[in-house]
């Protein structure tokens, strides 16, 4: 009888030491896995088109993070900027996007990913014409510069597979819209299930 409890024993304790030993594996959110993504970048060199580390632009380090995260994005900065949700700058959090008018532009030139935020210093991490590096939106320069923040990945659903989504305004086509965001008429018309290349001002097209 003794011998019967002492294997039970000994049984249990192997099964304690074994499931100690077992680790759960957390995935990171998204926002995480992009920003990772990004500092991957660090140090490439500047070249405009570039989407590698063979050299990059500015929108394209943000092409690239997000694709290999699963989001395809627009190639340029000032077609980013149409996305997402506008965030107040009290509430700028890592992952979101911000976006700059520079060297006396007219237009939003530049973007950068939000890579942290205390409060007192917003840091993010873009394309600059010495590379990438990290910067914070409380240097002279990008302070006056910042135009806007955006959030593309939904705060309630940082894992969801968002639609890139474009809202029409006057003078658009179908055509521009797809230059724009490096697609095809034809898979606007398939997203939006139309019929026609009319679209009118204020609808909201999934692009890509």
């Amino acid at each position: 009888m003794n011998k019967i409890k002492n294997f039970i024993f000994f049984i249990t304790l192997v099964s304690l030491v074994y499931s100690c030993k077992t680790v759960t594996y957390i995935q990171p959110k998204r926002t995480d896995r992009i920003i990772k993504t990004a500092k991957g970048f660090q140090g490439t060199k500047y070249k405009r088109g570039g989407v590698d580390k063979n050299g990059m632009d500015c929108s394209g380090l943000v092409y690239a993070s997000f694709l290999e995260n699963g989001i395809k994005m627009p190639r340029t900065s000032l077609a980013q900027s149409n996305l997402g949700q506008e965030i107040p700058i009290k509430k700028i959090a890592a992952g979101d996007l911000l976006f700059f008018k520079t060297l006396n532009s007219n237009h939003i030139n530049h973007v950068g990913i939000v890579v942290s935020n205390n409060q007192k210093n917003i840091n993010f991490i873009h394309a600059a014409f010495e590379g990438v590096i990290t910067s914070s939106i409380q240097e002279p320069y990008w302070n006056k510069a910042f135009i806007s923040a955006k959030r593309i990945i939904n705060a309630k659903n940082p894992n969801s597979n968002q639609p890139i989504t474009h809202k029409v305004k006057a003078g658009d086509t179908l055509y521009e819209i797809s230059r724009t965001y490096h697609t095809s008429v034809q898979n606007i018309k398939e997203l939006n299930h139309l019929k026609s290349d009319k679209i009118t001002i204020g609808m909201i097209l999934k692009v890509l």
